[in-house]
């Protein structure tokens, strides 16, 4: 358990703590095979000796403390690439591909929200100008600015509503 409570709730139990679990199990495997099988050619010790040291970094629990909802350290993401990280790391030392499962996410990315939520119906005029009031209702999704833009992005945004026949779509020049 943890200092905080006699259950293994933190490290078990929600969809993103067993997926990572079973990416763990995936590499531990692997390794396990390529180690004692000899399925493969067999890597130099130095090599075999890193990747166990990453899969021993990767299987530490803390990293699955920052999986499920019961614990946030604000940025997640960050802690979900650094685990994948050393995943990879095991199939890297050996000279192997790294499998497609370790790339893809545990944690998901978070939903886009608009600055600007959609408030009803509306039917705007197609005429290539956007009228003061005109879409006043539509929902609008700003595009990332700051350090993220690029010098070649040409839209600030999409802005979007329906009436009860269309769905009507701005894309917002910078």
């Amino acid at each position: 358990g943890a200092w905080f409570s006699a259950n293994y709730d933190t490290w078990i139990g929600e969809p993103e703590e067993t997926q990572a679990w079973n990416y763990l199990g995936k590499v531990r495997k692997f390794l396990a095979d390529y180690d004692t099988l000899k399925k493969k050619q067999a890597p130099s010790e130095e090599a075999l000796a890193q990747a166990l040291d990453y899969m021993y970094l990767a299987e530490g629990s803390d990293w699955f403390w920052w999986y499920g909802a019961d614990q946030d350290s604000g940025n997640d993401s960050y802690f979900d690439e650094g685990y994948r990280a050393l995943l990879a790391k095991v199939y890297e030392s050996l000279g192997e591909p790294v499998p497609a499962f370790v790339k893809v996410p545990i944690i998901p990315e978070k939903v886009a929200e608009t600055s600007q939520p959609f408030s009803g119906l509306f039917t705007p005029v197609i005429d290539g100008r956007s009228g003061t009031d005109e879409w006043a209702k539509a929902g609008v999704y700003p595009f990332a600015g700051g350090a993220q833009a690029r010098s070649e992005d040409v839209a600030a945004g999409v802005s979007f509503g329906v009436d009860a026949n269309n769905l009507y779509v701005k894309v917002d020049a910078k």
